[in-house]
Formats: C-alpha cells, sequence, structure tokens
C-alpha cells in the first residue's frame, strides 16, 4: 500500500502492539547485525525516516532512540535527522526529538 503522506510502500495501523512487535524485530537484527561488525561502531550520521517514524508514540520513539544507542555509539558531533508528518507533529513531540538527539527535521509536503 502506498502511503497518501509520502507515496512510499507502508503498512498502515493505528495498532500500539504491532508497533512494539515492529520495534522488537528491529533491535534482534540490530542484535544480529552487531554480532557480525561489532557492537559500539561510531554513527557520524542518523537519518531516520520512512513510514513517517513519528507515527510512533514518545515512549516508542524514546524505545527507538534506546534500542540504536544499545548496538551503536552516535557521536556527540553527529548529524541526527529524523522525517515527520506535520499533521502528527506537536510542541511536546517536537521536545521530546530534541531531547532525543535529533537536530534536524525533515516535513515533507504531499505533492
Amino acid at each position: 500500500m502506498r502511503c497518501l503522506y509520502c507515496a512510499c510502500d507502508t503498512t498502515v495501523t493505528h495498532s500500539l502492539e504491532k508497533v512494539d512487535r515492529y520495534l522488537d524485530a528491529l533491535e534482534n537484527e540490530l542484535s544480529l547485525v552487531t554480532d557480525s561488525i561489532g557492537r559500539g561502531r561510531l554513527v557520524n550520521q542518523l537519518h531516520v525516516g520512512g513510514g513517517t517514524p513519528n507515527h510512533l508514540n514518545e515512549p516508542q520513539l524514546a524505545r527507538l532512540v534506546e534500542i540504536i544507542e544499545r548496538y551503536f555509539c552516535i557521536a556527540p558531533d553527529a548529524c541526527t535527522s529524523i522525517e515527520c508528518n506535520p499533521r502528527r507533529s506537536s510542541a511536546g513531540q517536537l521536545e521530546l526529538l530534541y531531547g532525543l538527539g535529533f537536530r534536524r527535521i525533515s516535513f515533507g509536503y504531499k505533492i
């Protein structure tokens, strides 16, 4: 299915449990990958996008960053960005994203 906002292929869900299972699977995959390449590798650039990451609720966004930081070392001066749907953004969410270390936010636009 195509996202009507960004035109990416996506799965639409409002199920918190499905998103939590996705985060579980992501953590498992990062564990497998870093078992091969080594944990704690330095990341100088992090871009979280596709599927409108700000669809995740605040605890899920925090968990996403915790998972990434568990397996990689984000450089203090890393370029960190996230794609957001402005219709799902709030001042509180933007403050959370800043607190989680994101310094660039891309607000796409509907063509």
